[in-house]
């Protein structure tokens, strides 16, 4: 008498089959569109095969002009209340450049970051004195200026996970990265360490 596979059980492993090839092909539960392109959506990792390019703060904030409409510059520079470089390099570029900005549209995050802009809205105030960026030091001098202060500690230096903040008149960089962090601030106009 030979053996048969129960109905059921058939019908179990064609519908996991079915199941299967399905997420492959159908559009709306895989990758890709019917065209085949790739659909990038949600929140994931990014890609870290894209060249980092590392710029200077003025550098950035001449870029960032280059997206700001002409009726919004013709009232004059926006001004910027706070300021970011995150993933330095040792000169004080940096890969990723936040400037929170009081624009027409409302309070935003201006990130530039590889040739391009996001501006994120922001609900928060900011503080109420701009930042005045033709009194501040630049990041590459600030560098140059304290060398020695920055890179004294080999064990904890610049790494992607350094960031340099500009508020209020100060300079504060972060350096290291896990559980050895170092904290330096620095007056924003002279370049002098605060506190060291």
């Amino acid at each position: 008498m030979p053996s048969s596979i129960p109905p059921a059980a058939l019908v179990l492993a064609l519908l996991s089959a079915l199941c299967l090839t399905a997420a492959c092909t159908i559009p709306f539960l895989g990758d890709a569109d019917s065209s085949g392109e790739r659909i990038d959506g949600g929140i994931g990792i990014p890609d870290r095969g894209v060249e980092k390019t590392y710029v200077s703060m003025s550098a950035a904030r001449a870029q960032l002009q280059e997206f700001i409409p002409g009726s919004e510059m013709d009232r004059g520079t926006i001004p910027f209340y706070y300021i970011q470089g995150a993933d330095l390099d040792s000169s004080g570029d940096a890969a990723r450049w936040t400037f929170a900005a009081n624009r027409s549209t409302g309070l935003m995050l201006m990130v530039f970051e590889n040739g391009d802009l996001t501006e994120i809205p922001w609900g928060s105030r900011f503080s109420d004195t701009p930042i005045n960026l033709d009194q501040v030091m630049q990041p590459q001098d600030l560098f140059t200026k304290n060398h020695d202060v920055i890179f004294s500690d080999p064990a904890v230096t610049v790494t992607e996970e350094s960031e340099l903040d500009l508020r209020g008149g100060v300079y504060t960089l972060t350096l290291g990265s896990g559980g050895a962090m170092r904290y330096l601030v620095f007056d924003a106009v002279t370049g002098e360490p605060v506190g060291v």
